[in-house]
């Protein structure tokens, strides 16, 4: 069940930002955006902050290549221990284990730090996000040029590492005190219904369920889902989430098709975000 908060036109950030230097940006951050802080990634920065890779940590048989800053699956060799371990953790719901480090979120540790110092200037609330399970699995290839998409297995570990990372993130962020948001960011889904998206409508509304409904049942988290193109907007409303943020620049007219729709969300007490400035100029 969607929670209904009267956010007046509060201002947030998407996630990624242009910038370097980690304290002067946060620091920025929380003087634009004092209502809702956001947690910076620094893609430019550090490979490590890619919104994908960032998500990576603790997944068994995905790898980085460091040379080519992308991810791949690596099915070589035995690694059924590492396959294990992974479930062992996630059904101890060892959120820790499942953590995002400093090296791969510098934002994230230095945005908190910065909010301890002075919780009462900033709030009500703090917003974070992490990768979709289909924008992650869309992007993952095998040896032989196959996509995670189209592997039950990997995709299971995808989904359930991506929730129980969620959740470390929406705990490590309510040490601040503030309501937390956070967005699922979904990209890949710019081109579903294309030959570029092979992925079913019901599938990819099950799989974005399973990460919400995790949050859901423990945390009191907010939670979004981002798409920064067009996308078949009465599926992302059909996953029951929170808040709809889409890129009001260059599709307004688009998500303006999906009206009933975003009208039955509405009055449902879900909360449609617009993203006002071009991407490629954030």
């Amino acid at each position: 069940m969607k929670k209904s908060f009267a956010f007046n036109f509060m201002a947030t950030g998407v996630g990624s930002v242009p910038f370097l230097d980690v304290d002067t940006t946060c620091q920025h951050i929380l003087k634009t955006f004092p209502d809702i802080p956001f947690w910076p990634q620094f893609v430019k920065r550090s490979p490590f902050e890619d919104m994908t890779i960032q998500a990576s940590q603790r997944f068994p048989r995905i790898e980085m290549d460091l040379k080519k800053k992308s991810l791949y699956i690596n099915t070589a060799g035995t690694q059924d221990n590492e396959l294990i371990s992974f479930y062992e953790h996630f059904m101890a719901e060892d959120t820790d284990y499942f953590a995002v480090s400093p090296e791969y979120a510098a934002g994230l540790y230095k945005l908190l730090e910065l909010i301890e110092k002075d919780p009462k200037s900033y709030g009500p609330f703090i917003k974070g996000q992490i990768v979709g399970p289909i924008t992650f699995a869309g992007g993952l290839i095998d040896a032989k040029g196959k996509s995670a998409l189209y592997n039950n297995e990997i995709m299971d570990t995808i989904v359930k590492g991506l929730a129980i990372k969620a959740l470390w993130i929406v705990n490590k962020m309510s040490l601040s005190d503030k309501q937390v948001i956070i967005f699922i960011d979904e990209p890949y889904l710019s081109g579903f219904g294309s030959a570029f998206t092979p992925i079913q409508r019901e599938e990819v509304i099950r799989l974005l369920q399973e990460v919400i409904e995790y949050l859901r049942s423990r945390s009191d988290v907010l939670v979004g889902i981002h798409c920064c193109g067009n996308t078949d907007w009465s599926m992302i409303i059909e996953t029951g989430v929170d808040i709809v943020n889409f890129d009001a620049f260059d599709y307004m007219d688009y998500f303006l098709l999906y009206k009933e729709e975003i009208l039955k969300f509405l009055e449902n007490g879900g909360t449609v975000k617009g993203q006002l400035l071009r991407p490629p100029a954030v």
